[in-house]
């Protein structure tokens, strides 16, 4: 357990300053040379995060707008697409745990 719980805050970690130094690279116009960074960065993200987490999510997009700026687009549609199904699929639990909640509270009994 213990040695789990190391590997994701290591990963956690190396994930941040892989994007930090993939995003700064990127932001510099150097598309290629961000790349690598950020590939490794979501790589890490996946194996250690739910694919629908805002982690995940943002290392996709920050992929896409990396093979965007190296003109190739069909990579970077892979990427939105990946993180359209992460956005998508954490908006569809809140939607529907907000009706269950509306649900419930105007079923239960009001304490007064």
């Amino acid at each position: 357990m213990f040695l789990i719980l190391a590997f994701q805050v290591r990963a956690a970690l190396e994930s941040s300053r892989l994007f930090s130094s993939g995003s700064e690279l990127l932001r510099r116009g150097d598309p290629a040379g961000a790349l690598p960074p950020l590939r490794r960065c979501a790589e890490l993200r996946r194996s250690c995060l739910y694919g629908a987490n805002e982690e995940v999510a943002a290392a996709e997009d920050r992929l896409a707008q990396c093979h965007a700026a190296a003109g190739d687009y069909r990579e970077a549609a892979g990427c939105l697409r990946k993180c359209l199904e992460a956005v998508k699929y954490r908006y569809f639990i809140r939607y529907h745990l907000n009706l269950d909640m509306e649900k419930f509270s105007s079923t239960a009994p009001c304490p007064v």
